[in-house]
């Protein structure tokens, strides 16, 4: 009899990062195999052209040739390129002499270009380094070592945060625990890169930078993070060594819609012998079976001001604003196919919308939905994974919820803060910041 494995039951590779050499470094998979399969370079017949030791150092020089043109920039000189400065391995260097210098411009030519970020890419470390200006030339050659270095000794590994840290993939937010090989995660390019491998690299000693607007981030203190210097200028800098006065760089824009529906589960309770009604009648009850717009903005008004209990769900309304009302009662017809009832809350104080079926509570705890109190409220896991349009429409609803403007902006209360942060890390998906403050009631 075969017995299923739980996640608990698996325990991933661990990497080793002690060690005189390379080879010891790493695990003999990764050396004699993952590497030569999709890292090293080969010749025409697919031949090994370098050994693991070198590819380090290649990588790292491809990485610091792009400080050429920082340097320069910051230096305010200009470095030109030429033809023959393009790869001299590529294998249609003409066709890359035409895409950087424009048509009809071959590697004999003697034309000079700009070196910018654009093109950069295109040239060699070897044929552009040792002729930069001296100050700028030593800088990339500090650069080449540091990160070879980094890198031999696989302190660039990038995965050195903690497991509930949030990342960007399949178009939503997820727990970097939960992210797997070949699944797509964000990058500041095009959002289409892909992970590779994935470890456990056991337990080590994690700070915590909060940034003067309420952003967050732990990682271990050789993690690199993006710096912007006095002068404007972007500097990959370890934890460490960042200090109180430093500016973090915070990336924006990166949901999309490209991912896949979260679907969700619901398995009706039956009361009438097993027969369950198939049709969308006005009183039936058919949740969506994933994620949707809607669906999120639904979920967004009831984490808000709203309350489940075994019977149903209550979301509590302004009396001053019934329209937002009626607004819920036809988006909870829509989204579950049967009509809530509304009424005045027995003191008073407030509308009360009533979605009043076991169902409805039955198919929020199936999937992680309820709400237990407005202290510990969180953004659904499905939410957050669902991209940037169900996001959207989560925000919208929970800030139509508790949200106010002023004046000056625009500002949400919750008691959790733990959904504040969640809250403000979203906020960034679609390009809005924002700032977490604590405000102490009256």
């Amino acid at each position: 009899m075969s017995k299923k494995l739980a996640a608990d039951d698996l325990t991933l590779p661990i990497k080793r990062t002690d060690g005189e050499t390379i080879q010891e470094r790493l695990t003999g998979n990764a050396y004699h195999n993952i590497l030569p399969a999709r890292y090293l370079r080969k010749n025409s017949n697919g031949e090994l052209a370098e050994q693991q030791e070198e590819l380090f150092k290649r990588v790292a020089r491809n990485i610091a040739l792009a400080e050429a043109v920082f340097e320069a920039d910051k230096r305010e000189v200009e470095v030109t390129v030429r033809p023959d400065q393009l790869k001299p391995d590529h294998p249609r260097r003409d066709e890359l002499a035409a895409e950087v210098f424009g048509k009809g411009v071959t590697v004999d030519d003697d034309v000079e270009r700009p070196l910018t970020e654009h093109n950069v890419n295109k040239f060699a470390y070897e044929t552009v380094v040792p002729e930069l200006p001296a100050e700028i030339r030593e800088h990339v050659e500090t650069t080449a070592g540091e990160f070879q270095e980094a890198m031999e000794m696989l302190s660039f590994m990038p995965n050195c945060v903690p497991p509930d840290s949030l990342v960007a993939a399949g178009g939503g937010l997820k727990p970097i625990s939960d992210v797997e090989p070949g699944e797509r995660v964000y990058d500041d390019e095009d959002g289409t890169a892909r992970v590779e491998s994935k470890y456990d690299n056991g337990q080590k000693r994690v700070l915590e930078v909060e940034t003067t607007s309420g952003y967050t981030v732990r990682a271990t203190p050789e993690h690199y993070f993006r710096v912007i210097t006095a002068d404007g200028h972007y500097e990959w800098r370890q934890l460490k060594s960042i200090e109180p006065a430093d500016t973090l760089a915070v990336q924006k824009n990166f949901l999309d819609d490209d991912g896949e529906p979260q679907p969700l589960d619901w398995q009706p309770t039956t009361t009438d012998g097993g027969t369950v009604q198939v049709g969308r009648s006005r009183g039936s009850f058919q949740p969506p079976a994933a994620m949707t717009s809607d669906l999120a903005e639904w979920l967004g008004l009831y984490i808000g001001d709203g309350t489940a209990r075994d019977s149903g769900v209550r979301v509590a309304f302004d009396e001053s604003d019934p329209d937002l009302l009626g607004y819920w009662v036809e988006l909870t017809e829509s989204v579950f196919g049967f009509e809530p009832t509304t009424g005045q809350h027995h003191d008073g104080a407030c509308l009360l919308g009533r979605a009043s079926r076991r169902d409805l509570s039955d198919f929020l705890e199936q999937n992680d939905l309820l709400k237990a109190n407005s202290r510990t409220a969180t953004v659904p896991a499905s939410v957050l994974r669902s991209g940037r349009s169900s996001v959207a429409a989560f925000l919208r609803g929970l800030f139509e919820a508790d949200g106010t403007v002023g004046e000056r902006q625009i500002e949400l209360y919750t008691h959790s803060e733990g959904l504040g942060r969640q809250v403000q890390k979203l906020l960034l998906g679609p390009g809005i910041p924002s700032r977490l403050s604590e405000k102490r009631d009256g």
